[in-house]
Parts: structure tokens; sequence; C-alpha cells
């Protein structure tokens, strides 16, 4: 685990230093001087010029090293392909798993299909609540949003909640009675109950 940890830093160092130290180089001096004439420790000039003037570098590198996170499959899948005990498994190699290794391309593409809707909820309701807290939306669409931005939030965790613990079940249901083979769709089949 520790491992893999150290390759996925070190592949996207490089790139979110490129990042950070153009924004770096983007700071007018002026604004640095005129804190130094005005008494201003190196501290307070971090906390007060050179964060903030960062803030929007920052926030890119922050969203670039998530989604190249969530995408880690090559690390895993060199180094320890999920193992020991599935300690090291990610989504995208245990999505790879059921659909090449396990051959059961409806539970992978159900899996997909959850992933894929969790996410597309989450940015939808981050850009709503967003669309709310700075007043975009107008007239009763923007104070009914203003007023239940927080259910925006609630709803799309209830709902990857709920694809959790169908997951879960029918991993548990699935081991618990054994015999099953997945078709296109994610329901399973009890092999030795079909008569031919």
């Amino acid at each position: 685990m520790f491992s893999i940890v150290l390759v996925t830093l070190w592949c996207d160092l490089g790139y979110n230093l490129v990042i950070l130290m153009s924004g770096l180089d983007n700071i007018p001096n002026m604004f640095l001087e005129a804190a130094e004439i005005d008494g201003a420790s190196s501290i307070q000039k971090f906390f007060k010029i050179t964060l903030p003037l960062m803030s929007r570098n920052m926030l890119f590198v922050v969203i670039m090293t998530c989604i190249s996170y969530f995408q880690v499959f090559a690390q895993v899948q060199i180094m320890t392909q999920g193992g020991p005990e599935n300690h090291t498994n990610v989504i995208g190699l245990n999505i790879y798993n059921y659909a090449f290794r396990y051959s059961q391309m409806g539970y992978a593409s159900a899996m997909v299909s959850c992933v894929a809707w969790y996410y597309i909820n989450s940015i939808i309701s981050s850009v709503k609540s967003r669309k709310a807290r700075l007043g975009i939306l107008g007239g009763v669409e923007g104070e009914k949003a203003c007023a239940n931005r927080e259910n925006y939030y609630f709803s799309s965790c209830l709902y990857s909640c709920c694809i959790s613990v169908f997951l879960v079940f029918d991993a548990v249901f699935q081991k618990q009675c054994g015999n099953y083979e997945y078709t296109d769709n994610i329901f399973p089949i009890r092999m030795d109950r079909i008569r031919i």
C-alpha cells in the first residue's frame, strides 16, 4: 500500500510543481514590496498575499490530483493486482476484474453506471449549490435552491449509500448462495435451478 502511494505521488509531483511554480511566478512583486514597507513579517506575507493569490492554482492542482487519484489503475495492476487480500484494490481495478477476469460484464457495467451516476449527481448538486450561493438563479427557482441547497448534497450522498449497500448485499448473497452466473443485466440467475 505504501509503495503504491509513493509511486502515485511521484507520478503527479512534477506536474503539480510546474503549475504551482508558474502561479508563484505570476504574483506581482509590488504586493510583496508594499507589505514589506508596511512591516509585515514573512509569515504574514505568505498567509495574506501569497496564499490568496495562489488559490486558483491550488484549486486547479487539487481538482486535477483528485481526478488522477480516482483514475488510479496502472500502478495497482502492475505492482499488487489488488492484493494482499484486496487491501490495495481500487474501484477501477475492481471493475476490470469483474469484467475481464471473472467474465461478469453485467456486474461490471452496473458498477460503472453507479459510479458515473454518483459523479454526475455530485457535479449537478455542487453546481446548483454554487449558483444558489452566488445568487445566479433568480426568482422562485433561486429561492428554492437557496433554501434546499443541503438537500442536493443529501440526495447525492443517500443515492451513493443505497447503491453501495446494494452492491455489498449482492456480493454477500452471491458468496452465500454460490453457483451464480451473471448475464447482460445485473440480476443473478441460479444455474442449478434451470432445467433444460
